[in-house]
């Protein structure tokens, strides 16, 4: 697999953009908005407001869930895990890491649990930070979409096993 250049550049402008605010944490920052109105558990929420929910902020990996979508105010079906599912890896064309039995994981029911790491020329993980620590570390957008315009031929999903 190879990365889908159109896909990859449209989430690079994306972060380039002034379109986004940047949050921690989790793909989408909504919890502060309907906390804010005193409304209950996030069910109630949900009873009340629908899926209609004014997002905060997003985080890297999130902006590229929007850009893939489509519309960042449909967040109602997003399994925020915080991470990279695996159809927003094979959206960009970004391949996934094998395990230690050689193998790709397994898609798992609960898909969200993926992050984009460098790996060097033999194909092993270095040990730069990966996207979601570089974006929950403080680097903005604009320094994030730098790295992976630089690093794009040698990204990779890898499987958050923690």
């Amino acid at each position: 697999m190879t990365i889908k250049t159109k896909n990859f550049e449209r989430w690079l402008a994306a972060l380039e953009s002034d379109e986004f605010d940047q949050a921690t944490g989790a793909l989408v920052d909504t919890a502060a908005w309907w906390e804010d109105r005193d409304v209950g558990d996030a069910e109630m929420f949900h009873s009340l407001y629908g899926s209609r929910v004014e997002p905060l902020g997003f985080c890297c990996l999130g902006v590229a869930e929007c850009v893939r979508r489509g519309n960042p105010d449909k967040l109602d079906d997003w399994a925020d895990n915080g991470l990279a599912s695996r159809q927003l890896l094979h959206w960009l064309g970004i391949p996934v890491l094998e395990n230690q039995r050689g193998r790709v994981p397994a898609l798992a029911k609960d898909d969200g649990q993926y992050d984009i790491v460098v790996v060097d020329k033999s194909g092993r993980r270095t040990h730069a930070k990966t996207t979601s620590q570089r974006n929950d570390g403080g680097q903005s957008f604009a320094e994030i979409a730098l790295w992976l315009s630089e690093n794009r031929d040698r990204l990779r999903g890898e499987r958050d096993e923690t």
